[in-house]
């Protein structure tokens, strides 16, 4: 195992978390007992938050999917592990190496293989992306011969999008959220 993988290392995570926690509830107490506190409500809504750590695509070949959402659309590589016939392999945004993971997980299950068909032809999208402006993004990645099915496309207003192959069975959605 790499060093930063492996049970050791997920231990370790147990035992910072289970800290962090302990700490952060000793803050809150602390910071409740106090009649000067005004971040109260700043503390609290830390436990209330609930966000999305991962996310997945199947893809029909991962060593593509990995090539495609790294070298193409510029995610970089997060965990690539495999055990007992299973691989976890996970990219996230160069701008966010803690934020979402992208799973890149195999399709071999037939139910799942199914589905990919399905949504791909039905036309819909099986993530969504968000970029800073979705015209530049469809120029670099067309001009590296990424094949679109929906070129930019203004909705309401407010929100541009795009909608190209990955390669890997999936038609991908970029999005710009006009401000």
């Amino acid at each position: 195992m790499r060093n930063g993988s492996g049970p050791a290392h997920s231990l370790s995570r147990l035992l910072y978390c289970e800290l962090s926690i302990r700490l952060l509830y000793s803050s809150v107490e602390a910071c409740i007992g106090s009649t000067g506190c005004r971040n109260r409500h700043i503390v609290l809504r830390i436990w209330t938050t609930m966000k999305i750590i991962l996310t997945k695509v199947f893809v029909d070949d991962p060593e593509r999917a990995l090539k495609f959402y790294t070298e193409t659309l510029g995610f970089v590589k997060k965990n690539d592990v495999s055990a007992e016939g299973y691989r976890w392999l996970t990219v996230v945004s160069p701008d966010d190496r803690n934020g979402t993971e992208l799973l890149l997980e195999l399709n071999d299950n037939p139910v799942v293989q199914a589905y990919q068909e399905g949504i791909f032809e039905q036309g819909i999208p099986a993530a969504s992306f968000g970029v800073e402006d979705v015209r530049a993004e469809y120029e670099r990645l067309k001009a590296q011969g990424v094949e679109f099915m929906v070129e930019p496309t203004d909705l309401l207003d407010q929100v541009t999008i795009a909608v190209f192959d990955d390669t890997c069975g999936n038609l991908i959605q970029i999005q710009t959220l006009q401000k």
